[in-house]
């Protein structure tokens, strides 16, 4: 009986503990905040995930509305392809546009640019956080004949690499996680403010510290594991693509601490070797931002500004037609 009344006690106490924070936290001006839905559901497609279809939810920090689409995907419905060509964009986090609202992602952004420059082409927001190489193999594979892209690009992350070696099980731990807590704030000033909190450091789909593994030690058996990992993937969605009768790209992001780290770009290079033995184009886009201040086009480690993702955009755009994988010179499918 004693035990159980000690287990109690505690118990009472944090309650009440819990309670007084609560009751602080909306003293000084938090509230809860409204989530629509979980930010992901898992489908039954083995690694294939997406958002919840045709639902709204809200990203952590200045708590920016996302719309999601029939197939899962950040942005509107998506029809049946018009006379216009199609991009499928894929990509994770970042291109996804994460702590931006919709028209400042860079799906939106490119679909902008090319507008301005006479070019009518319908761009697809094809990235979920967390996707990297895998998933977008798997999406292709699952939805490329329904969507009928004509391109296909597909963004690399140096966070991508860590991804695939820590598999599935541990972000799916992380997604459940950040649903759980939106969960919380629906209901709790102190959730909120603990996640408005988070939102404003490091990113949980960063991976910082192994991602400076890769850069700068790109010969430890770890960063060589990871590198042959995401090179094979990548194999499989130039595939993809060429099965689809689509032209094919490789756009690179870096992190934010490349912009000021001198030989940090060991992982890009390794990468622009692997597109062009194999022909593919590609965009590295680390020498682009280091022409401007990394606090001006990035949020914090990995993710981009509005700024960030329009400088993007503008770079794809233009070497999109460069390469003549778009335009009235375009050159041809793969055979």
């Amino acid at each position: 009986m004693g035990a159980l009344r000690k287990i109690a006690i505690a118990l009472t106490s944090l309650v009440l503990f819990f309670g007084l924070a609560e009751g602080v936290a909306r003293l000084a001006g938090m509230t809860p905040k409204h989530v629509a839905a979980p930010m992901f559901s898992w489908v039954d497609r083995g690694e294939l995930y997406t958002m919840e279809p045709n639902r709204q939810w809200v990203m952590p920090g200045d708590l920016k509305l996302v719309r999601v689409n029939s197939l899962g995907l950040r942005g509107p419905q998506i029809g049946e392809k018009g006379a216009w060509e199609r991009i499928v964009l894929l990509g994770d986090s970042v291109a996804f546009g994460y702590d931006v609202v919709e028209k400042e992602a860079i799906a939106a952004r490119l679909q902008k640019a090319l507008f301005l420059q006479g070019l009518r082409l319908e761009v697809i927001n094809a990235a979920i956080p967390g996707w990297c190489a895998r998933q977008h193999r798997l999406f292709l594979e699952t939805h490329g004949r329904a969507l009928t892209p004509d391109v296909v690009l597909a963004t690399v992350v140096l966070n991508d690499i860590p991804e695939l070696q820590h598999g599935q099980a541990e972000l799916r731990a992380s997604l459940e996680s950040a649903n759980a807590l939106n969960w919380l704030v629906r209901r709790s000033a102190l959730a909120a403010g603990v996640r408005s909190a988070l939102a404003s450091s490091e990113s949980p789909f960063a991976r910082a510290a192994s991602v400076r593994e890769l850069a700068m030690k790109p010969d430890s058996a770890s960063a060589r594991e990871g590198m042959a990992m995401e090179l094979d993937e990548l194999a499989g969605v130039a595939a993809a693509a060429r099965d689809l009768k689509a032209r094919f790209g490789l756009v690179l992001l870096p992190f934010r601490f490349q912009l000021t780290t001198p030989a940090s770009d060991a992982p890009q290079r390794r990468l622009r070797a692997f597109a062009h033995a194999r022909g593919i184009p590609v965009l590295d886009l680390l020498p682009a931002l280091r022409d401007h201040p990394p606090a001006d086009v990035f949020v914090d480690q990995v993710h981009l500004s509005a700024l960030g993702n329009e400088i993007v955009a503008d770079r794809i755009a233009a070497w999109l037609q460069r390469r003549r994988l778009i335009g009235p010179d375009r050159r041809p499918p793969p055979a």
